[in-house]
């Protein structure tokens, strides 16, 4: 019975205590735990049990509640607390702005929609080096990632669409000015794809909807 196995599981890791709140933190590669619940509160094989997808809403949806509130709260519209600018804090404000444009998903909220756009607008320049974290995007960009490729094509401009990891701080302060756009500096300039992800996610759900298609004439139909 696996939908059973799946409710209870679901219903045992939404009960089970958390530390920050379910869902509160931003996604990466440690835990993947939010877009395991995501993916349960969309389903709609009606084999879901519907206390569990509904608490896992709730809980998105205050999670975004708090994330854009942090976002109006800073000057540069971003999320990102003072102690999350560590490696890889790009891949951390991409990932609270898809927190931020599913909770949009389960409930509309025009905070949400300009809270992801500041994520998008932090990511491409409007930060505190006034440079696009994302290569050939922008009127001026990172230009030495720690990209092999880029390293050893004899060009100098690098690959395009790659996302930085961005400001790592350390104990070093201020930590959003913690960056160096050095190729052999893995630390604040390495790309990955759990980085580039989220970052797609949030271009896409940037675009206009797709105008409706247009409906063949009679004539053409009946031929």
């Amino acid at each position: 019975m696996p939908s059973t196995f799946w409710a209870l599981a679901i219903a045992g890791a939404l009960q089970a205590p958390a530390a920050p709140p379910p869902h509160a933190a931003a996604q990466a590669w440690p835990d993947v735990h939010n877009l395991a619940m995501y993916a349960y509160a969309f389903c709609d094989n009606g084999k879901t049990d519907r206390a569990a997808a509904e608490k896992i809403r709730a809980d998105a949806i205050t999670a975004a509640d708090a994330i854009a509130a942090r976002t109006r709260a800073n000057g540069y519209r971003i999320a990102l607390g003072s102690g999350e600018y560590y490696w890889g804090s790009n891949g951390v404000a991409a990932n609270y702005g898809m927190m931020l444009s599913i909770a949009n998903r389960f409930t509309p909220k025009r905070q949400y929609v300009d809270a992801t756009q500041d994520t998008l607008h932090y990511l491409l320049g409007r930060n505190t080096f006034s440079t696009s974290f994302v290569t050939q995007v922008g009127s001026k960009w990172a230009m030495h990632p720690h990209h092999r490729p880029s390293a050893a094509d004899k060009i100098d401009e690098p690959w395009p669409g790659l996302l930085v990891g961005g400001p790592n701080a350390g104990k070093k302060t201020p930590p959003a000015r913690q960056w160096v756009d050095d190729e052999k500096n893995y630390t604040t300039n390495e790309n990955a794809i759990n980085w580039n992800a989220p970052l797609v996610f949030l271009l896409t759900e940037a675009l206009p909807p797709p105008p409706p298609t247009p409906t063949p004439p009679t004539a053409a139909r009946a031929k």
